[in-house]
């Protein structure tokens, strides 16, 4: 049971590929039971678990205390509550939340994932590079504003079958010679990130759009409508963000109240048992 790299939020990913050495998060990932754990170190781990005191944060129950991770409402349902399952980590990663910028992460570090990003597994894993590309691809970034839902705030929510159904071209289509370009342009992208070359990166994002766009066989005209729709989704989800915060401000600006008068309190004659009006 060797503790396992963990990516815990989006801001944990400053790259489009995260390798191990930028995870500094760990998860231990235990499948035995309790009696079959007696004597070691991590039966001490689980049982501190269950007697530290835990705060919810989310549902009617928000604010209130419960004693261990055990009694949280949300891992009562497990034989072990310790145990997330058997599990892969994905290739490729996605927030399931999109801020400023949309992007899918290929996982290097091989780090498992909480439930905060959309895990992709690729059929061939010889088509993770491929797909990558296409993924961060200001094509793919237009699909994703045009069918994401706005959350509040600028978000943009991207639920798993809304994941699923976004336009994607398919590698097997794609010739040798546009393959290997939108491969190798995706290597450049990550290798000018990597180094903080800005203008780097931004021809290599341009040099990936060119390909994405030649495998479609999109005209001059057609590349232009596209960069152009996403910048008018994108303008329109951030200026909604404005909004927001204009209104909240607004919102939470309230004129002094008066102060209330005081009410004469009237005593009233406490309940009594039924059977008492009733003999």
């Amino acid at each position: 049971m060797v503790p396992q790299p963990v990516i815990v939020s989006p801001r944990d990913l400053q790259h489009v590929v995260v390798k191990e050495k930028d995870i500094d998060k760990h998860i231990l990932m235990v499948h035995k039971s309790k009696s079959q754990l007696e004597g070691t170190n991590v039966l001490k781990y689980i049982e501190h678990g269950e007697t530290v005191p835990i705060q919810i944060r989310l549902g009617s129950k928000k604010g209130e205390t419960v004693k261990g991770y055990h009694n949280l409402l949300t891992l009562q349902s497990r034989k072990n509550w310790y145990d997330i399952g058997h599990r892969e980590p994905a290739p490729i990663l996605s927030p399931y939340m999109v801020r400023e910028r949309c992007f899918f992460t290929w996982n290097q570090a091989n780090a498992y994932a909480l439930n905060v990003f959309h895990e992709i597994h690729p059929f061939s894993s010889e088509d993770s590079l491929i797909l990558l590309g296409i993924l961060n691809s200001s094509l793919t970034t237009f699909f994703v504003e045009l069918q994401g839902r706005l959350y509040g705030k600028g978000l943009l929510k991207l639920e798993t079958y809304e994941i699923q159904g976004l336009p994607l071209i398919n590698p097997l289509s794609i010739n040798k010679k546009i393959r290997k370009q939108i491969e190798n342009t995706f290597l450049k992208l990550c290798d000018m990130q990597r180094k903080g070359d800005e203008k780097g990166e931004e021809e290599a994002k341009k040099e990936l759009d060119g390909a994405v766009f030649g495998a479609l066989g999109l005209t001059e005209d057609e590349r232009k409508q596209v960069y152009e729709g996403l910048e008018a989704l994108r303008r329109m989800r951030l200026q909604r963000k404005e909004v927001e915060v204009l209104v909240e401000t607004a919102e939470k600006w309230m004129p002094p109240k008066k102060p209330e008068r005081k009410r004469k309190i009237v005593e009233e004659e406490p309940t009594k048992r039924l059977d008492t009006w009733i003999k």
